[in-house]
């Protein structure tokens, strides 16, 4: 768990580890990296005997997380927001599936989001994890349990595209051709509410995710050797801009395209791949 000034939330973050595993026999902890908090986060956390503080400070939630990640010393991980909650049923279907095969990876589950679990919209995996579901659709990075080698093998979340950084790995894992199981009930919840990273509903919150799309896409549009992987993300670029201009924001890092063939192109395919995966996750 990444955290930041969470003192509102962390509460039932850690009560819903406690009901997700209680009774489940497994030797569990949360690795809390806080990102120097300034109210009562890291003293709200300890209260909870299983909670393990490995960092006070870091440079985003995804520089935090790859700390925790480095001092896990558990078979299983979950990557927990500090104002989300797990969803018992799915948290321990999840962890037999992977229990019961030593050469599955990855058990992902559907996720919850909305203001409270009762009124959330749930979003379930409609296939296998592909490149096209990577780069377009919804990565749930926190509705899927990691079996910890997995990390040793693809290597830990970017921290230079700041909020993409999920993106980019869901794109990773597809271009290994790495993909797990899907389970039928709801693993996590994410709360909507003013102030999340990724789940307010206001502008300024449009506009970040839009953005972490258009940085995880440029990234991979130069630094993948895959033809696939580079042209779709030239689109999912591409898409992500122009949903930018259409809030009234400008495009992230990239000056006006002239409308070249190659352009139009990026744009009818992105548009069409965007109407095809919204509202859809990136597969399991």
């Amino acid at each position: 768990m990444a955290a930041r000034n969470a003192e509102s939330f962390i509460g039932e973050a850690l009560d819903s580890v406690a009901e997700s595993l209680a009774g489940t026999g497994a030797d569990f902890e949360v690795l809390l990296a806080d990102g120097a908090s300034g109210d009562r986060t890291v003293e709200a956390a300890l209260a909870w005997p299983f909670v393990r503080l490995v960092s006070t400070s870091d440079t985003g939630i995804y520089d935090g997380m790859n700390r925790a990640i480095g001092a896990a010393r558990g078979e299983f991980l979950l990557l927990l927001n500090s104002d989300d909650q797990l969803v018992a049923q799915g948290v321990r279907a999840a962890l037999a599936r992977l229990d019961a095969s030593r050469k599955l990876k990855i058990a992902s589950g559907a996720a919850l989001a909305g203001g409270s679990i009762r009124d959330a919209k749930t979003l379930r995996h409609e296939g296998v994890l592909t490149l096209a579901g990577a780069a377009f659709g919804v990565p749930v990075i926190n509705a899927r349990v990691f079996r910890r080698s997995l990390f040793d093998e693809v290597g830990l979340f970017r921290t230079d595209i700041d909020l993409g950084a999920d993106r980019e790995f869901m794109i990773r894992l597809a271009a290994r051709g790495l993909q797990g199981e899907a389970i039928e009930q709801p693993l996590y919840f994410y709360r909507r509410h003013t102030g999340s990273q990724t789940m307010a509903s206001d502008r300024a919150g449009q506009a970040r995710v839009y953005r972490a799309e258009a940085a995880a896409a440029a990234y991979c549009c130069t630094s993948y050797d895959s033809l696939e992987v580079r042209k779709l993300c030239a689109s999912a670029r591409t898409v992500a801009n122009l949903k930018l201009r259409q809030i009234g924001e400008a495009p992230a890092g990239m000056k006006p395209q002239p409308l070249t063939p190659r352009f139009l192109v990026d744009c009818a395919r992105g548009l069409w791949l965007w109407r095809r995966w919204r509202g859809r996750t990136s597969g399991a």
